[in-house]
């Protein structure tokens, strides 16, 4: 059995840290002290799991201070401590939130492939809703102590429980990460030694980094409780691999081209660069025609110019060009692009009308059906006098009713 040193050396090799010596003084560089002190932290896989459940407990932790701080039953020297410890696990509880909101749009679409992935989203929401629960009553319970010394001291103690869990998990999550940083390095390594990346102004320094920033959202979303078709519990490196790879991938994307590209159209794009490279060695010459989905990918790098002339619907060269056509509101460019809007509104309007007014308000504001500005759940909170969760409730409520009505297929086709 090998030893968390022996594990250092898993991911990086002696390959790996060449060229990182400085030509001139012949010591090492910046980034080779960074890999060199890398090297050095053990893996310590026993212990992902235990890290893993201490930052779930985190979190957890974290909704509750966040319901807590919005309360006005807590002292003002106890409030204090919880908006520190929320600044402190700000990460976490934003990565919590967005986790709550993705598994409740997909357990209300119900399209799982495997239904012990339905019941570990069941189970996650019925966590969430107990620990909302629970400082629901902690508060009406101190709601009802008129005595202000016990109150405190009751208050108190349910708090710095609260705090001391979401240090731990903070801990954690950075424990989990340390001793994963290698794997995010040696991912990393074998991106910037892909040829199609040659032509990015990207450094190894730079792949590293949004690598480091894929190892840390899989740190903060990784669940112990996640389970293979097997049985078997998934291992963060496994988890964390998807992660760092997806967070390079984005970024590749947003590099590779001088108008952001979704990830996925970024994929045929490659997929396009192997096509052209093996009909060449197959042919030696390039393709004439593509396949009709890589053309449109294709055309996803196509670059306009402001100046450049309109054509209309038969091809025909207007005196319009596209700059005349975003300063006019393109009401005299695209009338179909109008006329489709219109036609959305219509059908927005008709859906909302299932809804109450409460519901409604929440998402004009949210997506920004009013006046094109969305805004947050805390501030519709503020607007409308409640928290930020409730808000939540009454966003996911409002949307499941959207789902259901006769003319969400319509608004789908647009969308």
């Amino acid at each position: 059995m090998k030893s968390p040193e022996m594990e250092a050396t898993n991911y990086i090799t002696s390959k790996d840290v060449k060229d990182i010596y400085d030509k001139k003084t012949g010591d090492l560089d910046s980034l080779g002290l960074y890999y060199r002190e890398v090297g050095q932290i053990p893996v310590q896989k026993e212990n992902h799991q235990r890290w893993g459940e201490e930052v779930f407990a985190g979190k957890m932790a974290l909704k509750a201070l966040n319901a807590l701080s919005e309360s006005d039953i807590i002292f003002p020297s106890q409030k204090e401590k919880v908006l520190m410890a929320l600044e402190e696990g700000n990460f976490l509880l934003k990565r919590l939130n967005s986790r709550i909101d993705w598994v409740s749009k997909r357990l209300a679409a119900d399209e799982y492939k495997h239904g012990q992935d339905k019941k570990l989203d069941e189970d996650f929401m019925k966590t969430v809703l107990a620990n909302e629960e629970l400082v629901s009553d902690i508060l009406g319970d101190a709601k009802g102590i008129e005595d202000e010394k016990e109150k405190e001291m009751m208050l108190e103690q349910f708090i710095g429980r609260r705090i001391n869990s979401a240090h731990q998990g903070q801990e954690s999550l950075n424990d989990l990460v340390k001793s994963n940083l290698r794997l995010a390095f040696s991912i990393a390594k074998k991106y910037s030694l892909d040829n199609e990346l040659s032509n990015l102004d990207m450094s190894l320094s730079d792949i590293i980094g949004y690598a480091n920033e894929g190892l840390m959202i899989a740190a903060a979303d990784y669940d112990p409780r996640r389970k293979t078709k097997e049985g078997k519990t998934i291992k963060f490196s496994t988890y964390a691999t998807w992660w760092i790879k997806q967070s390079i991938a984005k970024a590749i994307a947003d590099y590779g081209s001088m108008i952001r590209l979704p990830v996925h159209v970024h994929k045929e794009l490659k997929k396009i660069r192997r096509a052209q490279e093996q009909d060449f060695q197959d042919n030696n010459k390039q393709p004439d025609e593509l396949p009709e989905k890589l053309g449109d990918a294709f055309m996803a790098r196509v670059v306009f110019s402001l100046d450049e002339p309109i054509k209309d619907g038969d091809n025909t060269v207007t005196e319009n060009t596209m700059k005349d056509s975003i300063a006019s509101g393109n009401k005299d460019g695209y009338p179909e692009e109008v006329a489709e809007i219109n036609s959305i509104k219509d059908i927005l309007g008709e859906a909302f009308l299932t809804l109450d007014e409460r519901e409604g308000m929440v998402l004009e504001r949210m997506y920004g059906l009013i006046d094109g500005r969305s805004r947050s759940l805390a501030e519709i909170g503020r607007e409308l006098g409640v928290t930020r969760e409730r808000i939540r409730q009454i966003k996911e409520k409002a949307l499941k009713k959207l789902r259901e009505h006769s003319l969400a297929p319509k608004l789908r086709a647009f969308i």
